[in-house]
């Protein structure tokens, strides 16, 4: 019971550990965005159970498979929003303070690195 529990906090931790993002743009994006350049940014400092909850359900409403199969290991988010010019336009983030810097990095239109 205790080598079940223990593999199934393995993967979970796996899953949402992630390095920092870079290395390629995320979809409609061709160059970095400044922070302060981004006409629409909201960023919400949350607890860690807010933000895995807020995060599901919108990752549920894109892609149900994929939240279904990493359950529990999405731990933030940036809805990245591109400005039909390479640039971000629009990025809300959901995180805790601890996540809060990878998530910018995908406000400033990096991908992860991984996937």
């Amino acid at each position: 019971m205790i080598r079940v529990f223990s593999t199934a906090l393995f993967i979970f931790m796996l899953s949402s550990c992630a390095p920092l993002p870079g290395g390629k743009f995320l979809s409609g994006i061709t160059h970095e965005t400044a922070l302060q350049d981004i006409p629409d940014l909201e960023v919400h400092e949350v607890l860690l159970p807010v933000s895995i909850a807020k995060c599901h359900w919108e990752m549920f409403k894109e892609r149900p498979i994929f939240t279904m199969i990493f359950f529990g290991g999405i731990w933030a988010c940036a809805d990245v929003i591109p400005d039909g010019s390479g640039g971000v336009k629009r990025c809300e983030v959901w995180a805790p303070s601890f996540l809060l810097h990878h998530e910018l990095e995908h406000c400033k239109g990096w991908a992860d690195k991984w996937y």
